[in-house]
């Protein structure tokens, strides 16, 4: 009953000045403020998540994927859940575009009433890297078809390639592994030499190891052929006699459904340190043929004959190209 008379005293009460005066405003300024609860809202999860709710900057960005030159490719509608960068304004929007900063009421609202009169707006300006889109010009354009329910916005695009893709998924703690990937492939150039490759990681500490493979590998080859070797005919060669092979075996075998939290690349590394690992208990050299088979017959849910694994890992991977 109490209840009642409450949400009828609120019926019934009067309108503010305010909304009186500009019923429109009124309108817009609330619309900003449901939008802020939203940013508000999205923080919370983030945090309970572990995952940042902050825009992806676009110079981040920059600096860690070493993009390629920005090219311009015309006018088109854009997803907005494609949009979640900013190139100079991550502070004031959340992930969704929401915004997270009172200084952006008046312009928010001015957008927002020119919105309501379906008066139309100019496309916003945008840098595509990958499948991520980041916002030039049009910060608070985006956010009001973000809040207004729109799928899409019209935007003049521009865009750089990266080496590593990037996609929507993507969130600003995830930098780092991917930046560190970025590295690794300009190093080795093996994104052009062996684009269908995954080199992917769990841990970018991990890329180190891998570098010290190429490496190792190029000083074995620079012995054999008493000459100098390119980094990139290094990591060519190691692609082809060491990755590959045994990347070939983890697949034949199944053993990445093992480790389902990690990726070929980190049990390339583990098979490599598991040859290791039964030299020194043995106290004896093992062939990669032995190692590998061994590495299968503990992870996989299939049996592996020695003559099995011998024939994945083919006639290149002969064992003095491998490391230990």
């Amino acid at each position: 009953m109490m209840k009642k008379r409450l949400d009828r005293a609120l019926m019934d009460s009067p309108r503010s000045l305010e909304e009186q005066v500009d019923p429109e405003t009124y309108d817009a300024k609330q619309q900003f403020r449901s939008a802020r609860r939203r940013a508000f809202l999205n923080d919370l999860v983030g945090f309970f998540r572990g995952r940042s709710n902050r825009l992806l900057s676009f110079h981040d960005v920059e600096k860690r994927l070493h993009l390629g030159p920005l090219q311009h490719i015309g006018i088109r509608d854009v997803p907005l859940a494609a949009i979640v960068g900013s190139v100079d304004r991550t502070g004031d929007f959340d992930r969704a575009f929401f915004p997270r900063q009172s200084h952006t009421e008046d312009r928010w609202v001015a957008v927002e009433r020119r919105a309501q009169a379906n008066v139309p707006m100019e496309p916003v300006e945008l840098y595509k890297v990958g499948e991520v889109y980041f916002v030039k010009d049009g910060h608070h354009r985006v956010s009001v078809a973000r809040k207004r329910g729109q799928k899409s916005i019209k935007a003049n695009v521009s865009e750089c390639k990266p080496r590593v893709n990037l996609t929507c998924k993507m969130h600003a703690e995830d930098l780092e592994t991917v930046g560190a990937l970025a590295e690794f492939l300009a190093q080795t150039s093996l994104d052009k030499t062996h684009p269908e490759a995954d080199f992917r990681v769990s841990n970018p500490a991990n890329y180190k190891a891998l570098w010290k493979h190429i490496l190792t590998h190029r000083y074995l080859l620079e012995l054999s052929q008493g000459c100098n070797v390119s980094i990139e005919d290094a990591a060519n060669g190691w692609y082809r006699h060491l990755y590959r092979p045994i990347i070939e075996v983890i697949r034949r075998y199944h053993i990445l459904g093992a480790f389902p939290a990690h990726t070929e690349a980190d049990l390339y590394l583990w098979s490599m340190s598991h040859r290791h690992h039964l030299a020194r208990k043995l106290g004896q050299d093992i062939s990669m043929v032995d190692a590998m088979t061994d590495f299968a017959r503990h992870f996989s849910p299939f049996w592996a004959s020695e003559q099995d694994v011998k024939e994945t890992l083919g006639a290149e991977a002969s064992d003095e190209n491998f490391i230990d």
